[in-house]
């Protein structure tokens, strides 16, 4: 009687007139909020990642090319031990430690820095090249194979290259050790006295072009966020399910003809519910997008008559289990275990439907938000 009570007042608030009014944050704008909070701190500076060889020069180069002194040098081998960023124009350079010392292997460097996550890379060496660069540089062939971002190569202390057939030999030894097979500038440089090179690099760093560079990562952070929001959800509502499906195999050893199956309704009712709720559709979600077929069905299936056409459905399966239970043991055991079969096939439909709702909603959302970048 409780629970047949419960369900008849989830059925009754559920469709209280105006009850699509009272939601506080339905999907849309739930993820709306996401998007203005990915916009707001990702958007407006292109932002370009230094890296490369410890002590080569990385701090100097950008105290260099910001025309000021703003990051810290010295004679250690690699001063820097945290990304630092500096704002100059569009950009935001970011000054990332070395990596291949006994505090930042390559390895552990790539996941702690994350270099991957950058517009554009400026690679600082100053002699010979060490597995780590080829490392480096197998790494960013790899992140570039879906959007193409640029790399410069700056050869830093470069007094001792002075020819122009001296940088060609050098430009080629490097080519030759790179495992990189796009095309590739290097830009020889002095950050001492002379300050040989840096304009050229400067005013390539500085091309307008880079303006919106930006757009493909909050492009692809809006991508992430969505993946994220359905991962949640889908995970809530398999334990959601789990929950509805031992109820339901309980319920089948219900011995009342009728009342089990009005039981049966109300947990199937709650358990719909609650995956909506994961997901954060309200009805004004389903309103909004009731033109897709998926939208209807999930609102069909939070009525009484739509529970009772789908438990209907099952077909032998509802027969059986309602016939089975009056047999001892065996047959109620069966009945039971038919009863959580159809609670999880229901449960996983529902989930489904919602997350192929959530995520048309949603790719809906990015798309609009794209076009207006």
């Amino acid at each position: 009687r409780d629970k047949l009570f419960k369900a008849d007042m989830l059925f009754q608030e559920r469709n209280e007139p105006g009850k699509e009014l009272m939601a506080v944050m339905s999907l849309k704008g739930r993820f709306t909020k996401i998007l203005d909070e990915i916009q707001k701190n990702e958007a407006a500076y292109t932002r370009i990642a230094v890296v490369g060889q410890p002590g080569a020069g990385k701090s100097s180069l950008i105290n260099n090319l910001i025309g000021h002194k703003v990051a810290e040098t010295g004679q250690m081998t690699d001063v820097t031990r945290k990304a630092t960023e500096y704002k100059y124009n569009f950009l935001t350079i970011v000054d990332l430690p070395g990596y291949g010392t006994e505090l930042f292997s390559f390895e552990n460097w790539k996941k702690e820095f994350q270099p991957q996550k950058y517009d554009v890379w400026i690679y600082v060496f100053s002699g010979k090249l060490l597995e780590e660069d080829n490392k480096l540089f197998t790494s960013i062939q790899r992140w570039n194979e879906d959007i193409q971002r640029p790399l410069f190569l700056v050869r830093n202390h470069c007094t001792d290259i002075d020819s122009e057939d001296d940088k060609k030999i050098v430009k080629q030894d490097i080519l030759d050790k790179l495992d990189y097979d796009k095309p590739l500038n290097v830009y020889f440089i002095d950050c001492g006295r002379n300050k040989t090179g840096i304009d050229e690099l400067k005013k390539d760093v500085e091309n307008p072009a880079f303006i919106d560079l930006w757009k493909n990562r909050i492009i692809s952070k809006f991508e992430d966020a969505k993946q994220t929001y359905l991962r949640r959800s889908s995970n809530g509502a398999n334990e959601d399910i789990d929950t509805y499906k031992k109820m339901a195999s309980a319920n089948g050893l219900n011995p009342l003809l009728g009342a089990d199956i009005a039981v049966d309704i109300g947990i199937y009712f709650k358990m719909f519910s609650d995956i909506r709720d994961r997901y954060e559709i309200e009805d004004n979600d389903l309103n909004l997008y009731y033109a897709f077929p998926v939208a209807k069905k999930l609102a069909e299936l939070l009525t009484k008559n739509g529970v009772m056409l789908l438990i209907k459905s099952f077909g032998t399966k509802f027969t059986a289990k309602t016939i089975l239970k009056y047999f001892p043991i065996a047959g109620q055991a069966a009945s039971a275990a038919i009863s959580w079969k159809m609670a999880k096939a229901a449960g996983d439909d529902y989930n489904d439907k919602c997350h192929y709702l959530a995520n048309l909603v949603m790719d809906q959302l990015i798309e609009e938000r794209t076009r207006s970048l």
